[in-house]
């Protein structure tokens, strides 16, 4: 396996020192940066992009479940695990659903933290390939119903039929309404134009419940939801 690069967003420096050591130790990894402030570890890593953070949830700035939120909505989104010296269930919750992928309890053994980070990006692996085998119908409904789609709304369906078309070609994403709308109408006995009311209406109220807010600050057009869909299909994200 190649080399895994490691970012550490961290306000405490003897944390940092004990982590910046480990990772200098191992062979498999290594320190791609440190950053002591939220928005100075996102702006970083927008141009530098690593395999996996190292985050605190206290962070000036921006704290460490807004700066995983915001890495999720990036096109090589790392694996993001928590060190923390705070636990709550609310924390916890929180963290997960903004993408955190494991959490570490300060103070670390630093002399096992390389081995939990492999072992964690070889978890998600497994878990990747395993999604990636799935039926594109089954990966697109996961996925739907993990970012808050009610699989009651024909819009929902409408979705996931476009996924499913679109999974392999994405000729009918230039002209949504002649193209994508119009084959999932003339396959489901409807018009276009209810086809693209059903999928915003579906759009909103997923909005609505929360999830969305993670991957857009506002709810997305019909276009932008779909073309992100489609993005955490290839990468194997689960919405959640």
């Amino acid at each position: 396996m190649r080399s895994l690069s490691v970012f550490i967003a961290d306000a405490e420096r003897l944390h940092v020192a004990r982590v910046r050591d480990a990772l200098e130790r191992s062979r498999e990894l290594t320190l791609a940066g440190a950053a002591a402030d939220g928005r100075e570890a996102y702006a970083y890593l927008l141009g530098h992009p690593v395999d996996v953070v190292l985050t605190d949830l206290q962070l000036p700035g921006m704290d460490g479940s807004a700066l995983m939120r915001a890495l999720r909505r990036t096109a090589r989104a790392p694996l993001c695990i928590v060190c923390t010296r705070f636990y709550s269930d609310f924390s916890v919750e929180t963290a997960c659903r903004c993408g955190a992928a494991y959490f570490l309890y300060k103070p670390l053994d630093a002399d096992r933290l390389p081995e939990l980070i492999l072992d964690c990006w070889k978890e998600r692996s497994r878990t990747r390939a395993a999604e990636q085998s799935e039926p594109p119908a089954a990966r697109a409904r996961r996925l739907l119903t993990g970012l808050g789609f009610p699989s009651r709304l024909a819009g929902t369906g409408y979705l996931n039929r476009a996924l499913q078309a679109l999974s392999d070609d994405r000729a009918d994403l230039r002209n949504l309404s002649k193209g994508l709308y119009a084959d999932i109408a003339a396959a489901t006995g409807t018009r276009p134009a209810c086809v693209e009311r059903c999928i915003r209406t579906a759009v909103s109220i997923a909005f609505t419940r929360g999830i969305l807010s993670q991957h857009f600050d506002h709810c997305p057009s019909n276009r932008a939801m779909i073309e992100r869909l489609l993005e955490m299909m290839e990468e194997g994200e689960d919405g959640t």
